[in-house]
């Protein structure tokens, strides 16, 4: 056998154990911890709302989709699946700064924080659009 062969090999069976080698069910179980933002509705009120998101949801989705093959398979529409951008979430340019942050900026530094927000929705908007159009049927 050629070592390229035997390489191969290895690696699907050091694929085949562990985390990888899980059910989706179990994903979908792990996922559900996750809390996505809820989406804004006039009949809802913020107050009611007793379930805390996840800030970092997003950023951990994309790790996960990014660890392997199968779990790529699994995760990267649920990475897609929303268009969102939030005070507190993680982006590859920091945290953007939460409602109560906002609150005491000047109007210079809050032009800085909706110049942010807007760069992260477009960039988001970018990759489900332009760089990636694959991406786009998993956005709901």
């Amino acid at each position: 056998m050629m070592p390229e062969t035997l390489a191969n090999e290895n690696l699907l069976v050091l694929n085949s154990h562990g985390f990888p080698a899980l059910p989706n069910e179990l994903y979908s179980e792990i996922l559900s911890y996750l809390k996505p933002i809820p989406l804004q509705h006039h009949d809802i009120l913020p107050a009611c709302i007793s379930e805390t998101p996840d800030p970092h949801r997003h950023g951990t989705l994309l790790a996960l989709s990014k660890t392997c093959r199968s779990l790529r398979s699994f995760f990267l529409w649920h990475v897609w699946e929303r268009i969102e951008v939030f005070g507190g979430m993680w982006t590859p340019t920091g945290t953007l700064e939460t409602e109560k942050e906002q609150r005491y900026l000047s109007g210079y530094l809050q032009r800085i924080v909706d110049k942010k927000f807007t760069e992260e929705i477009l960039g988001q908007l970018e990759t489900v659009t332009l760089r990636n159009p694959e991406l786009g049927k998993y956005v709901r």
